[in-house]
């Protein structure tokens, strides 16, 4: 009769541990009993860490195989294996260090007085530690070389005994083994295995679905419950994978594994991957005795530890001297599959003896030659019956597969997308719904702004540029007939034929009050180039002066946004904050357009005595709509500019401008903005040419727009574009790519999905026309990534199709 060892840990609030050892003979009380401390085992679990991160990296993530590629002894996957050992090594040195801290050592001698070499021990470790559960006890000097005849479990710190009613005895091992999920590997290793067992009543369920399992833990008493094939670990839940579609927690078998337990079940063995989460669920069960591997497990070391398992518990050994045996026959292949040993691992309830393999069938010798296999519902036969190919269907691929593909294909898209590669796609159709709005009809009642623009007939008739004599007779014209605000969006900085003219001008617009210059900056990313930048002109007041730098292009040369605020540059000969179109609205409210900035919700405007008229201009994120820019492209104050009417802009020429009657012209300017520039030439390099979404146009004119923007939403009627939030944006292409997929999947065909696809374009499109101009949506990415779903999920899946014809 052995001894049993309980080490109990505790967690203390320093992140040391509290450690009880007590030493009794099986089945009486406890002979010795000590106290110990352990000291914080930080340093020991990040080796630990380590030496997973390196173990996993061997691993084939979703099957129950690690698969070391086809016999290559040198390259990457060799030096895999030689650092998963030297970490290996590293965590088992610093385990034995740890255990022979100072604080520990009354537990380790009062064990070498306690248990001889030639004892049979059992060494349960009582901790609900996770972490602590991880590290490889197997390792500790006094189980591995001190007492030969010993084996580790991992028990709770709650439990109790299960309270079995009476079993008939039987002269057979009772075993239900479930054959689960076998894509990728070979479990039918393990069911030969399994049915060469003698005194063995071995039902199989191979590929079953959850009610097969619950009916058969309802229907009879079982000793052994064993499961092959795929299952993983999520958080602190262990997850089983039935076939190629259903998968479940056993915490979804609760009912039916209590019942188990309680009719009498004794073992339960999980010979599939990362079992440590299944362990954690059927401990709350009070399971008595449990076998799970605690790593992903590659397939030939899950077929070689059950054989070595089942060979000598089937001889009577102990359950844990078998598990120890098994373990330690696994190093023979550790050259291939680096630490295999360390992967079995056994959980017992503590108020529970372990079986031998002869109570388990009764004390009985004679071989028994019930084996039976079934596909849901057992087939009572006295040989192995084959179970028949289920044809192949239409579903070609398993929720699963389908689900870790349309995971990785929206994840590759989202990827794509935030490293700025969508970004033209975005651009190019924000463009189509500019256009569109830029038609949209504007009522000339609501319009406040005339356009006086210097054609290439004006050119032609006044000289290039215009001299300051045929600017000061065209600015006088405008002044006599009333105007709110005029803004010369022309540089002015240095005489333009005669000096008297220049004089005359300069007094012009120094005295004016109504009147708006302009100057640039010269900024280009980041810094003032001296040959760009144009001084203001002279003598102006730069209250009356704002920068033409506001119009921003893009990569693609298209001006889609406005700075309307910067802060001034230094050094720079234009030292305005303000943009051209600030400068005007500003003049238009006569001096008394009031602002005020905040860092997160950025500029507020409001006319002077007209709060409740405020607007916000908010920052503009990187990630604005289709946008993948820098935070410094986007710094300042900016706002996306709403072309809307941008074709039924008021204007007149210059020569209008001079000849037109006085109360033609009057109707014209009075109690208006007045906007002065040019709309000659054709080459953008020697004009004021640009690109917007709409059209090309000059600079006079998206000024304007601005203007006339700010406007409308003083009158509550403009719009300001915004987007989602980048997260509520990655949310919502995620569940487009998780939708796409999930149609393709569930019928099967691509009409299905491009007529989806179809319908959610048009509904996006109408969605995005409907708020164009107030919220940006990710228009092409959605489709794309609603595309790339559908288009691979079809492929794969009829790839795979073709090549199968039947599955279990």
């Amino acid at each position: 009769m052995g001894k049993v060892v309980d080490l109990k840990l505790n967690l203390q609030a320093e992140h040391s541990y509290h450690v009880t050892l007590s030493i009794y003979q099986e089945g009486q009380s406890t002979q010795r009993q000590v106290s110990a401390q352990l000291p914080p085992a930080i340093d020991l679990l990040k080796q630990y860490q380590k030496w997973q991160d390196s173990y996993r990296r061997l691993s084939q993530f979703g099957s129950r195989a690690i698969r070391p590629k086809q016999i290559t002894i040198n390259g990457d996957i060799q030096q895999r294996r030689d650092e998963c050992r030297q970490r290996g090594k590293q965590l088992n040195h610093a385990l034995n260090q740890w255990l022979q801290s100072p604080g520990f050592r009354t537990i380790r001698e009062t064990w070498l007085d306690e248990i001889s070499q030639s004892e049979s021990v059992r060494v349960i470790i009582q901790t609900d530690q996770v972490e602590t559960r991880h590290l490889p006890w197997h390792c500790w000097d006094l189980v591995e070389t001190r007492s030969p005849q010993s084996e580790i479990a991992f028990g709770a710190s709650n439990f109790r005994a299960p309270k079995p009613k009476a079993i008939p005895q039987t002269d057979a091992v009772k075993i239900l083994a479930i054959l689960g999920n076998s894509d990728g590997i070979d479990i039918d290793h393990d069911r030969q295995t399994l049915q060469q067992l003698s005194n063995a009543d071995v039902t199989f369920l191979v590929q079953p679905d959850r009610r097969d399992v619950s009916g058969q833990l309802w229907q009879q008493h079982w000793d052994i419950i064993f499961f092959a094939g795929h299952s993983c670990t999520e958080g602190e839940t262990g997850r089983i994978y039935l076939n190629a579609e259903d998968s479940l927690t056993l915490d979804e078998l609760r009912a039916g594994l209590t019942y188990a337990v309680n009719n009498g079940l004794q073992l339960a063995i999980f010979n599939s991957c990362d079992g440590l989460g299944l362990a954690s669920e059927l401990e709350k069960l009070h399971i008595p005795q449990l076998i799970v591997m605690r790593e992903p497990v590659p397939d030939q070391v899950a077929q070689l530890f059950l054989t070595y398992f089942l060979q000598a518990f089937a001889e009577d050994l102990s359950l844990y001297l078998a598990v120890r045996e098994a373990r330690q026959r696994l190093e023979a292949i550790e050259d291939e599959f680096p630490n295999a040993s360390w992967l079995p691992v056994i959980f017992q309830n503590p108020a529970v003896r372990p079986p031998t393999w002869s109570s388990l069938c009764g004390d009985a010798q004679m071989p028994s030659e019930t084996t039976k296999i079934s596909w849901g519902q057992p087939l009572t036969t006295s040989k192995v019956v084959v179970v028949p190919p289920v044809p192949y269907k239409r579903r070609w691929l398993s929720k699963r597969q389908a689900a870790v593909l349309t995971c990785g294909v929206t994840a590759l898209g989202l990827g794509l997308r935030h490293l700025g590669l969508f970004e033209q796609g975005e651009l190019w159709v924000y463009d189509r719904f500019a256009q569109i709005q830029a038609a949209s009809p504007v009522s000339a009642g609501k319009q406040k702004i005339l356009l006086v623009t210097i054609n290439d007939q004006d050119v032609q008739k006044y000289d290039n540029p215009i001299s300051d004599r045929v600017l000061l007779d065209g600015l006088r014209r405008i002044q006599q007939q009333q105007p709110r605000a005029v803004g010369i969006d022309i540089y002015r900085d240095s005489p333009v034929a005669k000096q008297a003219d220049w004089v005359a001008l300069t007094k012009y617009l120094k005295q004016t009050p109504q009147v708006v210059g302009l100057c640039q900056v010269g900024e280009v990313n980041g810094v003032i180039r001296p040959e760009m930048a144009v001084k203001p002109p002279q003598a102006m007041p730069m209250e009356r002066v704002g920068y033409a730098d506001g119009l921003i292009p893009d990569p693609d040369q298209r001006v889609r946004r406005y700075s309307f605020a910067m802060d001034e540059r230094e050094g720079a000969v234009c030292q305005t904050p303000f943009s051209f179109a600030f400068q005007v609205l500003n003049t238009y409210y006569q001096g008394n357009l009031q602002y005020e900035y905040d860092d997160v919700k950025g500029l507020k405007l409001w006319p002077e005595n007209q709060a409740n008229q405020a607007i916000w201009l908010p920052p503009l994120s990187p990630r604005l709509g289709g946008y993948h820019r820098s935070t410094g492209d986007m710094a300042g104050v900016q706002l996306v500019i709403d072309y809307t009417g941008l074709k039924q802009a008021q204007l007149i020429n210059f020569e209008t401008l001079l000849t037109s009657p006085e109360n033609d012209l009057r109707s014209l300017v009075r109690d208006r903005i007045v906007l002065i520039g040019y709309a000659s030439g054709q080459d953008p390099q020697k004009s004021d040419l640009h690109l917007t979404p709409v059209e090309q146009t000059y600079g006079v004119r998206i000024h304007a727009q601005v203007i006339q923007q700010i406007l409308k939403m003083f009158s509550g009627i403009g719009k300001i574009t915004r987007s989602l939030s980048e997260w509520s944006e990655t949310g919502l292409l995620a569940i487009l790519g998780l939708v796409s997929g999930a149609f393709t999947w569930r019928w099967g065909r691509w009409r299905y999905g491009f007529l989806v696809g179809m319908g959610l374009a048009a509904a996006l499109v109408m969605l995005q026309h409907s708020l164009a101009g107030v919220l940006w949506l990710p228009i092409f990415s959605g489709l794309l990534i609603f595309g790339m779903n559908s288009l691979v999920v079809f492929i794969v899946g009829n790839w795979k199709g073709r090549s199968r014809s039947s599955y279990r």
